[in-house]
C-alpha cells in the first residue's frame, strides 16, 4: 500500500449517523476525505460507523461533547496502522478523538487529523 506524508496509508472521514445521512444526502466529510485521497494517490477507506446518534455537537458546551460521543463511532477490521481522519469542522475536537479513539482500538497506530475550518 502507498503512503503519503508522514507515512499515512489511506484516508478516512468522520461518519454521518445514517439518519443524518438520509436527511441530508450526502456527508461533507467523505467528500473531503475522497478528494483528499485522491490528491494523495492513497485509498479513501469506509473505516468508521456512527454506531448512535448524538444530536448536533455544535449546540452543547465543551465538556458536554465528549461525553456525549462515548461509544458513538465503531472502527471497521483490518484497518492500516496510519491514518488520515477528515472532518469538515473542528470546534473542541471531541469528535475527532472519539474517532480516533475507535480507530486506535481497531489496531490502527497513528491517526492525523485533517479540517476544513475551525
Amino acid at each position: 500500500m502507498a503512503t503519503a506524508g508522514w507515512g499515512v496509508q489511506a484516508v478516512t472521514a468522520v461518519p454521518l449517523h445514517p439518519v443524518r445521512m438520509r436527511e441530508r444526502g450526502f456527508n461533507q466529510a467523505e467528500l473531503l476525505g475522497r478528494q483528499v485521497a485522491t490528491g494523495l494517490g492513497i485509498p479513501y477507506l469506509l473505516a468508521l460507523s456512527r454506531s448512535r446518534a448524538t444530536g448536533n455537537q455544535a449546540k452543547r458546551h465543551a465538556k458536554d461533547r465528549l461525553n456525549a460521543l462515548d461509544d458513538a463511532f465503531t472502527a471497521s477490521a483490518n484497518l492500516p496502522e496510519t491514518l488520515l481522519l477528515v472532518d469538515d469542522v473542528m470546534t473542541t475536537g471531541s469528535t475527532l478523538l472519539s474517532c480516533a479513539s475507535a480507530l486506535r482500538e481497531a489496531g490502527v497506530r497513528q491517526v492525523y487529523f485533517a479540517t476544513v475550518a475551525r
